[in-house]
């Protein structure tokens, strides 16, 4: 493949300081968290009113080209409820070339009204087989490379340095190790970090007593891992355990979100735009992405079949003894069959 125009998160983020969005983007790289920033960027200089942000945002988790005609249709499609619409497709790294994805990718690009902005988006650094030359040359192509250390240091220091907290590069290492050096999770410690009261100097024990580095998985953590098919799940539900959170509150919050999706799913048969839908179910604004993609990992069918699991382990729960092993405790063995089984 020749080479492709592209610029990288930086230079987009000023275009946008000065102009009005792109027609079409497609986003390459790594950097997820900076992604989802620039996306939420997008759709607040598109939707000045949160009605209209809600009910003209359609996203999409695709995984084959059935999805992706999915998202095309939403595209293509006007708004009832407002002049402009957004669709995001993500992962279009996932449908495999062919004539006929090669033919529908060609037909959203050219066919795509100006009342659309879409934005799709790859983990890779390469733009995806089925966008032709000819289609490469109508997209907005930027990447998004990793941020290294050294920035996400500078961006903490300027950042705390606004509110008047000053952080050594001790306590700035300390910030980057408790973040993982992922730019959503080191917004929300910022933020933590913001409204804690500190000013002046602050050192590692500080912010280590603030932002506790939890190497045990919180309940909510075990859910998102779970309803997304990350079999790190099963790790993270070993510590849920082992915290002391009863197997009938892990099951009570496997059930809510198992009808959450269910919800969604008919809301959306139903004919309600994906966005507000959503908001429906319960799902705030900052979560709807995570969502998203549950949502696609589980769909209707697949949702379904998690029901009877759900009822056998609460017989089993409420009804057997105490279980001496992690591999016979019934709320692993439905986790398992979550993750592998359905």
């Amino acid at each position: 493949m020749a080479a492709v125009s592209s610029i990288n998160s930086k230079q987009l983020k000023k275009e946008l300081g000065n102009n009005k969005p792109d027609h079409v983007y497609l986003f390459l790289g790594e950097e997820e968290g900076e992604k989802d920033k620039i996306i939420s960027r997008i759709i607040s200089a598109i939707f000045k009113d949160d009605e209209d942000r809600r009910n003209s945002v359609g996203r999409f988790y695709v995984e084959d080209l059935d999805g992706f005609l999915s998202a095309a249709g939403h595209a293509v499609s006007p708004s009832m409820f407002s002049a402009n619409l957004v669709t995001i497709i993500r992962n279009v790294d996932n449908i495999k070339s062919s004539k006929l994805s090669k033919d529908a990718a060609g037909d959203l690009i050219r066919n795509l009204p100006s009342s659309t902005t879409l934005i799709m988006t790859s983990e890779k650094y390469q733009p995806p087989a089925i966008f032709g030359a000819e289609e490469l040359k109508l997209i907005k192509v930027v990447k998004f490379w990793k941020f290294f250390a050294n920035e996400l240091a500078g961006y903490a220091s300027e950042f705390l340095g606004r509110f008047g907290i000053s952080a050594d590069q001790r306590a700035l290492d300390r910030i980057l190790e408790i973040s993982g050096r992922d730019i959503r999770r080191l917004d929300e410690i910022l933020e933590k970090l913001r409204y804690s009261g500190i000013r002046g100097l602050a050192t590692p024990e500080m912010i280590s007593g603030l932002i506790h580095d939890n190497a045990e998985t919180t309940i909510f953590e075990f859910i998102d891992l779970l309803f997304t098919g990350d079999t790190s799940a099963l790790e993270g539900l070993q510590r849920v355990l082992n915290g002391g959170i009863h197997e009938l509150v892990i099951l009570s919050n496997i059930t809510r979100q198992a009808e959450m999706i269910e919800k969604y799913h008919w809301l959306v048969k139903s004919g309600m735009p994906g966005d507000k839908a959503a908001g429906e179910c319960g799902v705030f604004d900052k979560n709807k992405d995570l969502f998203f993609k549950m949502a696609c990992k589980f769909p209707e069918e697949r949702i379904r079949k998690i029901f009877p699991l759900i009822s056998r382990t609460d017989l089993e729960l409420k009804s057997g003894g105490q279980k001496k092993s992690l591999l016979s405790n019934p709320v692993f063995i439905l986790a398992g069959e979550i993750l592998f089984s359905i």
